[in-house]
């Protein structure tokens, strides 16, 4: 059966307006193009309804399927499950895989390896366990679209990509993570205390424990320093902390743990006679995590934000070179409505707030561009696209 099809007699079913798709997958497979996300969608989903018939001709009878939990009469495609509820399935099969690649092509690690040692069950409950803002930054962080300075560089909404903290240049989220500033390392210093505290709340193992606030300290002062030394008692233990550091402490922090951890935890549990279960300790930790980055990229946000940081990094002091041209340059052959953007001396003008200097300049410098044939001053606001739309000009063509 096509899955596809199937997919479309539920779109029937909602309130919305679907506008359908020709799409042409087969064909295009062999030309030189990458394909679109539909047709690379309707080319997997025709291979596993060849592969289900298939195997139905060769068995030469009917293949009587027992009903699963998520479903009567299922049929296993490459390990995974294809039933009735077919949400899930596309999800798992498509979704899910796509994700494990793109995520180890990001932590450089073996895909296979993250679809095997993630407690991607934890991982999914603490997802849906935290609001829609907390999901969102999630995703932008793993994705790496956050707003970094590069990244926003890169989109042309900013001048320069330096740190707002420590103006180190090329700030990317690497940096933000383990920003030298002295405000950065405190704030982090402050958060590690916290999670000390909240994993001896949690009856956290204490290898597990001493593991987890050494090595994100040590990381955190240098990212690509050698690992401190580590011991446990037990060798069951120590193999999952061995196995949760060959994911690295970014992927920790991005509240991926593994099953061998979260296992480890719950043999602690059921040693200290604790009614607790691992699974949900490793839930609660990836939540917690996912608070101390997102409170790491806060506070990088108040600097930027609260302080002149976004305006000297989007180009102030491009601004006010190019404002002091201007005004040198005086009213000269611009209407007499501008006459009194020149009444104030220079000194004074360039003391006024940033929105009043952006304002400023934007109405001088538009209106030489529309009453002059030749500019008469030539600076980076006359090339330089991203400055103009920063200070409100229109874009070059």
């Amino acid at each position: 059966m096509d899955l596809v099809s199937i997919l479309s007699t539920l779109w029937d079913k909602i309130p919305f307006t679907i506008a359908r798709e020709h799409v042409y997958g087969h064909q295009d497979e062999q030309e030189d193009r990458v394909l679109t996300i539909l047709e690379s969608l309707n080319c997997k989903m025709d291979e596993k309804a060849k592969m289900i018939a298939q195997h139905q001709i060769d068995n030469r009878r009917r293949y009587r399927v027992p009903s699963t939990h998520l479903g009567f009469g299922t049929i296993k495609c490459h390990g995974t499950l294809v039933t009735s509820h077919i949400q899930k399935s596309i999800y798992t099969e498509i979704v899910h895989k796509g994700f494990v690649e793109r995520l180890g092509e990001k932590l450089e690690i073996d895909p296979q390896v993250l679809e095997t040692s993630i407690n991607w069950k934890a991982y999914g409950k603490a997802r849906k366990a935290v609001p829609l803002s907390s999901k969102t930054f999630i995703t932008k962080w793993l994705s790496n679209t956050a707003a970094t300075g590069v990244i926003m560089k890169n989109r042309g909404h900013r001048k320069h990509s330096n740190c707002p903290l420590c103006n180190a240049p090329e700030e990317d989220i690497m940096h933000v993570m383990t920003c030298r500033s002295t405000s950065a390392s405190e704030l982090r210093e402050t958060q590690l205390q916290e999670l000390q505290i909240w994993l001896r709340s949690r009856n956290t193992d204490p290898s597990i424990t001493s593991f987890l606030i050494t090595g994100l300290r040590s990381w955190f002062r240098d990212p690509y320093g050698d690992e401190p030394l580590y011991s446990c008692p037990h060798p069951r233990t120590f193999r999952a902390l061995t196995q949760q550091l060959e994911l690295g402490w970014f992927a920790l922090l991005c509240g991926y743990i593994t099953s061998d951890l979260s296992q480890a935890q719950h043999n602690y549990f059921r040693y200290t006679q604790r009614k607790k279960h691992g699974n949900t300790w490793a839930k609660q930790l990836s939540i917690k995590l996912w608070s101390i980055t997102f409170n790491i990229w806060k506070h990088r946000n108040h600097v930027l934000h609260d302080t002149d940081a976004v305006h000297q990094l989007s180009g102030m002091e491009i601004l006010k070179q190019s404002i002091t041209a201007e005004y040198n340059l005086g009213q000269d052959e611009l209407p007499r409505p501008y006459s009194p953007f020149f009444y104030q001396p220079l000194l004074l003008l360039l003391r006024k707030s940033h929105t009043y200097l952006k304002r400023w300049f934007m109405t001088v410098r538009a209106g030489r561009e529309s009453f002059y044939e030749n500019q008469p001053i030539t600076d980076e606001f006359t090339t330089d696209t991203t400055l103009r739309v920063w200070i409100g000009l229109s874009p070059l063509e």
